[in-house]
């Protein structure tokens, strides 16, 4: 038997890892310019006040810090002992040792603090906290000890309230935008952070509270097949257990069983379902206590027609004419008496009622065409009665809701009223181009679901326009002018109010914060 050559085994060569020169930082090494007006000082920190840190095994004190002074302030910065400082017409940044990761790292990082703090010292610093959802919104008040606070709506049941940090200023031009500004970059961004923590861009409908130019790329909706807390009468199988992962054969039904379980649209799933009735006390008081109310009455007016508005700064803004027709106030009705407080005011010198005139002869007015009730918070916001209201009740500037009937369009179909795309033009489509299509299931559920989109009256709804700014009140003239467009056709009448979203607070609400 001949002996086994095993094969030769090839030398590998041992290579040395790289020695070459270690690569500088791109930011660390860019000198800051300094701008007219800015100093910038090293002092000594004492012994005691010093702080430290521990990075990659070794220990550093924060024994200098850099003080940057402005025209908008001045800024301190903490410094190690390995990060120098260079400073004439601009201030050059550089470390000890180059080769030392840890100051290599940390190079470019106390380059950028210095430089937005210059930049914060001159011109201050900016963010616009954008807030996108369905009622989502900041207001600016006031706590209970006089500190500046920003209130977050958010469709929870608890309302966020956060104390504005001292050297920030925070505006809300609109209730949907917080225009936070300092001089110290950090706290800015910081603040802002932490609003957004408090609702998170999601990425399904793209809600959440928004930094700067922050933007979220959607994903496809999940389709939710089965629902919790559910039980089929006749399985006694609830949905959740079967969502978390029994099989069929363990469950011990066949795929008719399962699909009809699972269904919610199921006649007999739905008279299965026994929740109890919510309690609550739907008393005229107790609703009007829990409704947010005005703390003054608004005015009736008359849609004139839209025109081009120039502002000071010479910007188109589409806007809406209304005329203000002699409004006076009719009649109070107070809570002792009605449950509620109202002021009731009419427009336009001309009888549409007879059975009105003993109303106009007590309150000392001539007849009115229009009369309706504002209701408001208390009674301090009465009006006597026979006070005429002018255009100039509102001031230039502040927002309004503006309620009217929208324009009647008659009998319309599916496409028109409710945006359908219809069917297919040609492959045996006959006479049914505009057609909605299919209205509902066969066997199951075997019935057209309630609030189904079909074809039917268009328009002539009530419909409210919110937190439309006013652009012009002549009280003389009786002519009010709003941005934006109003409900309703020309000549029509429309309700004025202050901002409900801006001005009002509910009765219950005002309590708890006076207690």
């Amino acid at each position: 038997m001949l002996p086994r050559i095993l094969p030769r085994t090839p030398k590998i060569a041992t290579l040395r890892f790289s020695t070459s020169t270690t690569t500088l930082s791109n930011i660390g090494k860019q000198p800051i310019r300094l701008p007219e007006g800015v100093t910038v000082n090293i002092e000594t920190i004492p012994h005691e006040f010093c702080q430290s840190f521990s990075k990659a095994s070794e220990r550093y004190v924060l024994d200098r810090q850099v003080v940057i002074r402005g025209p908008r302030g001045t800024l301190k910065t903490p410094i190690p002992g390995f990060v120098k400082l260079d400073v004439s017409d601009k201030v050059s940044v550089s470390v000890e040792d180059t080769t030392n990761k840890t100051q290599r790292s940390l190079w470019g990082t106390y380059r950028a603090i210095l430089s937005n703090n210059t930049i914060g010292t001159t011109e201050g610093h900016l963010t616009v906290v954008r807030f996108v959802g369905t009622g989502y919104r900041a207001i600016l008040e006031k706590d209970p000890k006089g500190n500046d606070i920003v209130s977050l709506k958010l469709g929870i049941p608890s309302t966020p309230q956060l104390r504005i940090p001292k050297g920030l200023t925070v505006s809300s031009p609109i209730p949907t935008r917080l225009v936070i500004e300092g001089i110290d970059r950090q706290q800015v961004k910081l603040f802002a952070a932490r609003i957004r923590s408090f609702k998170k861009p999601e990425p399904y409908k793209g809600k959440g509270i928004f930094i700067d130019d922050e933007t979220i790329q959607l994903k496809e909706k999940k389709i939710k097949y089965l629902k919790d807390d559910i039980i089929h009468p006749s399985t006694m199988l609830s949905f959740n257990s079967i969502s978390k992962g029994l099989s069929i054969m363990n469950a011990g039904l066949n795929m008719t069983t399962l699909r009809h379980a699972c269904k919610i649209t199921s006649i007999h799933a739905i008279t299965s379902m026994k929740t109890p009735a919510k309690s609550i006390n739907h008393s005229l008081e107790l609703s009007n206590r829990r409704k947010q109310l005005l703390e003054r009455p608004g005015l009736f007016g008359i849609k004139q027609g839209m025109i081009t508005w120039f502002n000071d700064d010479g910007r188109q803004i589409p806007a809406t004419v209304i005329e203000i027709d002699s409004v006076e106030v009719i009649k109070h009705k107070t809570e002792s008496e009605h449950g509620y407080t109202s002021v009731m005011l009419g427009t336009v010198d001309k009888l549409k009622n007879v059975g009105n005139l003993k109303l106009f002869k007590e309150a000392g007015v001539s007849p009115k065409h229009k009369i309706g009730e504002f209701r408001i918070r208390g009674e301090e916001g009465l009006i006597p009665v026979g006070t005429e209201l002018k255009a100039d009740l509102f001031a230039v500037g502040q927002k309004v809701d503006i309620k009217g009937v929208t324009k009647g369009k008659g009998f319309a179909g599916v496409m028109k009223r409710h945006g359908f795309k219809g069917l297919a033009a040609t492959h045996g489509v006959s006479k049914a181009h505009r057609k909605q299509g299919a209205t509902g299931g066969n066997q199951d559920p075997g019935r057209v679901l309630p609030g189904k989109k079909m074809a039917g009256r268009m328009g002539g709804r009530n419909s409210t326009m919110m937190n439309l700014e006013v652009l012009h009140a002549d009280g003389d003239a009786g002519i009010l002018v709003v941005s934006g467009c109003v409900p309703g056709p020309k000549k029509a009448y429309v309700k004025i109010t202050d901002s409900v979203r801006l001005y009002g607070k509910s009765i219950e609400s005002i309590e708890r914060e006076n207690l």
